[in-house]
């Protein structure tokens, strides 16, 4: 029994402080701002659609290096 270890955490394991979208929209519906609680869904709808707009139009180019900010190399003609 004593043996046992810990399963390790995940880091995409998500909690209250790890989910700011859900805490706000919390806080908007327990204090009755139903506009301001239908523009924050709206925006978090709309987030994830743009990024897989970004991601499926750079679909031919490769990747840039985890950390780097110059921009991709040109292709050659």
């Amino acid at each position: 029994m004593g043996d046992q270890q810990a399963a390790p955490q995940s880091p995409f394991q998500t909690g209250p402080l790890q989910q700011p979208k859900l805490l706000v929209l919390l806080v908007l519906l327990l204090t009755g701002q139903r506009r301001a609680l239908g523009w924050a869904m709206a925006a978090i709808t709309f987030v994830p659609i743009g990024d897989m707009v970004i991601v499926l139009s750079n679909r031919d180019r490769p990747p840039p290096p985890t950390g780097s900010t110059a921009p991709p190399p040109r292709a050659s003609r």
